[in-house]
Parts: C-alpha cells; structure tokens; sequence
C-alpha cells in the first residue's frame, strides 16, 4: 500500500503509532467532535440567516427587490464560495501545524492565506462590478437590474472584508476554536437585521434604498466580522501566542502553494455543487412557476439539513489533521470513522423529521395547495438523499484532514455532471432526451426525475469517497 503523498510544500507526515493510541475511547472522540462541530454549526445557521433576513425583509419591500436580491445572490454565491473552499485548505493546514505545536507554522499559514485574499479580491470584485453585462444578456427586467447591480455594487466593497475573515476563520478554527466564529457570526445576525431595517426602508436619516440597502448592510456586517476577529485573533490568549501580527509581512511562494494545492481542488468542488443547484433551476425553468416554488421549497429544506453533516464534517477535518500534525494516525482514523457515524446518525435523524412532517413543512412556506403538493413530493427524495449526502461530505471532509482533496474533486465533477444532470435532464422530460433512449418512449418524470438524478449522483459519490477514504487511510494498520 503506498504511502499518503502530502501536497508540494508541506512535510511529509511521520507514520509511527503513538504510544497513547491502545487506549482510544469511541466515547472521548465523539464528545471532542460534537464539541468541535455544534458552534461550527450555530455559526453556520447564523450565516445562513443573514440571507434568509436579507429575502425575507427585501421581499416585504417589493417583489422587483425580491428577484434583484435573488438574481444578485445567484451571481455572488459562487464567488464567496469559492473562496470558502480556498481558505478550508488553510484549516486543514493549520491543524497539522497546531499538532505539531509549531506556532511558527500556523502564523505563515496565516499570514499568508491574507495575502491570498487580499491578491484576489480585486479580481472576484471586478468579476461583480461587471453583473450588469450579464443582466442585460440574460433579458432580465431594468428595473430588477438596476437593483441587482446595485445591490452587488455594495456587496463588492465588502468582500475584501468578507474574504479576510474567511482567513480568521481558518485560523481560529483550525487551533480548535470554534466558538469565538460563532459568537461573531451571532453577532453579524444581529446587526444585519437592524441595519437592513434602516437601509432598505430609509429609517433614522439614511435614504430609501430599497433591496439595493441590502448589499449595504451586508457589506458593513462584514467589516464588522473582521473588526471582531482581529480582536479576537489579538485577544484570546491561544490565538495572541501565536504573534500573527508581530513579524513582517511578505509573499512566500513555499508557504503559498500548499494552500493553493490543496485548496483549489475544494474551491472547485464547492462552486461544482452550487452551479448544479443553479442548473438544476434553469432545467425546471420550463415547468412552470408552481414547480419552481415547490422545488425551491425542498432546496431549502435540503440547505438546512445540510449544516448538520457539514458542521460535523469541518470538526473531522479539524480533528483528524490535529492527530496527524501530532504523529497520531490511529486516533486519526478512529477520528474519522466516528465523525462519519455521527454524520449517518444526524442524517437518518433528518430524513425520519423530514418523512414525518414532509406535510407541515410544506405548508410552513406556501399556502397555495399545489405547491405543497409538489413540495411534499420532492420533500420524499429530500429526504432520501441524506444519508448518502452524510457519507460524502464526512468521507470527503476525513480525506481533506490527510491533505487529499485532487480525487474528492474528480469524483464531485463525475457524480454531479455525469451522472446527476444527465439523468434528472432524461427523467424530467423522458429518456427520449438522450439519443441512446430516443426509442424508448418514457414519459418525464417532471421535478421528481431532476431530485432523482440528484439522488443517483450523491450515492455515487458517497460510494467513491468512503471506498477512496478507505483504500487511501483506513485499511492501513
């Protein structure tokens, strides 16, 4: 069996067994990954709350800010995304660092995923100052354009910020501390909805800005979280011994590439899977309203649901590269066998609520009938899909803690675009679609046949990321 090849630039791990690792305790690792993954997932509700405030409050404003805030977030999520998958190769990276007890380490890390961020911001904010192009191009309303180009004007002098506290994040989380990122994420909530309160409606002074107001006040939450991770990178005692802001500043290339090494195989990863969403969209387009609004009411159920293996999936991460920086490999793999656990467990708890309320669930988001009616149906393969959704992102998130993220990023692109778009494309309006069935004569399946593509391509992948995290980790002894 060969041994794990670590990216350019980062040491190759030692493979002695601790002597401590004869006294592992399923137990003791369950209680240090739930710990690790519940202020993670706080946090990560709360960011998600900032978009639904956004929705919500630009909604009651008008229906044009409403598609604007819609049209300028489908252009932005892939943007932040990308960077989100950047600066996770930083966690990884630090957590081997902090293992080891090599301050210096994790302080270069640091640094220089900043410097990173700050290279490219002006290249994501030049790609937004752009949007009106692609407004135009697409036939979208002017009205509705001159909202959303607004609204991603304002967003765009946030994202140096917003990208820069990515890089905090990282730092913080991958020293084990999670819950100061979630105090500040609890607090950029709370500052979020009265901000947009004064923007969007022009209270207190400000002027009536409409949904454009809400790119404003997203752009100021977001200085506002990196005014408070500076502090807190200064202030905590653990992150204040590591001096990130001591030692002069400069670009290193050794200390750069293996966050580009391993972090643009998960920036890839990450837009992949949010373009599928947005394909996905675009496919149902021509079934009509109704089947778009029942459709977005399962995403985002489905986008709730998916902190849950999410969150745990960054602790096994964290833990995992911990244990390695520490010449632990078999509290690593024991790690990330018991992360994987707690994955399925939160994933059949999801799909038994989901199953059993699919109903009620419906009917919270939408008074009209046929809506709920389709909903509850899509809500089925919702449902279905988050097993092997939790075997996948706990599988892929254990191989990024052993700094393997190329293959996990074939296997994203072959299970998403081979295989889900082109089944749930047949199924939606019949196998005829594909000209190697154009004699079959199957009758679409409508939205349903889209969620079952997507539920073949997740089992795929949940299928090719445990056998890849298995044959590269855990079959060694």
């Amino acid at each position: 069996m060969a041994a794990i090849v670590p990216p350019p630039g980062f040491d190759a791990l030692p493979q002695t067994m601790s002597p401590h690792s004869k006294h592992l305790s399923w137990r003791t690792e369950s209680s240090k990954l739930i710990q690790l993954a519940s202020p993670i997932l706080i946090g990560q509700l709360a960011q998600i709350g900032m978009g639904v405030t956004d929705t919500i409050m630009a909604g009651r404003y008008g229906a044009n800010d409403l598609a604007a805030i819609a049209i300028g977030q489908s252009l932005w999520l892939p943007v932040f995304m990308f960077f989100i998958g950047l600066f996770a190769a930083s966690t990884t990276l630090i957590a081997h660092h902090c293992g080891a007890k090599n301050l210096t380490g994790v302080r270069d890390i640091t640094q220089q995923s900043i410097c990173l961020a700050l290279l490219g911001s002006p290249l994501a904010i030049i790609l937004l100052l752009q949007a009106q192009a692609a407004f135009v191009a697409m036939g979208i309303e002017e009205d509705v354009t001159t909202i959303a180009n607004n609204y991603l004007h304002y967003l765009a002098y946030g994202l140096p910020a917003a990208v820069c506290f990515l890089t905090l994040r990282s730092f913080c989380e991958g020293m084990k501390l999670t819950r100061p990122i979630m105090l500040i994420n609890l607090f950029a909530l709370a500052c979020n909805i009265p901000l947009n309160y004064l923007f969007i409606y022009g209270k207190l002074g400000f002027p009536e800005m409409g949904g454009a107001g809400c790119g404003l006040a997203s752009a100021l939450v977001m200085w506002i979280q990196l005014l408070a991770a500076l502090i807190m990178a200064t202030q905590i005692p653990s992150l204040k011994r590591v001096a990130l802001l001591s030692s002069p500043w400069w670009l290193h290339w050794q200390t750069i590439k293996p966050i580009l090494s391993l972090g643009l195989p998960i920036a890839l990863s990450t837009v992949a899977e949010v373009s599928l969403f947005a394909v996905m969209a675009l496919l149902l387009a021509p079934l009509g309203a109704e089947v778009i609004a029942g459709h977005q009411i399962a995403l985002s159920v489905s986008s709730v649901t998916f902190m849950l293996p999410l969150s745990m999936g960054m602790a096994i991460t964290i833990q995992s590269g911990h244990y390695l920086g520490a010449d632990q490999q078999q509290r690593a793999r024991l790690s990330s066998v018991i992360g994987i656990v707690i994955c399925c467990a939160l994933a059949l708890l999801s799909m038994s609520t989901i199953l059993a309320y699919k109903e009620s669930i419906a009917s919270l988001y939408s008074r009209d009938i046929a809506i709920q009616n389709i909903a509850v149906s899509l809500l089925f393969f919702t449902a279905i899909y988050q097993l092997p959704d939790a075997i996948q992102i706990g599988s892929a998130s254990a191989l990024r803690g052993y700094c393997d993220t190329r293959v996990p990023l074939l296997i994203i692109l072959f299970s998403y675009w081979v295989i889900s778009v082109p089944v749930g494309w047949s199924l939606i309006y019949g196998l005829d679609t594909l000209w190697v069935f154009e004699n079959i004569g199957f009758d679409g399946l409508g939205a349903r046949g889209m969620w079952i593509g997507l539920v073949c391509g997740l089992s795929c992948a949940a299928l090719l990321q445990s056998w890849r995290l298995w044959h590269l980790v855990l079959q060694q002894r």
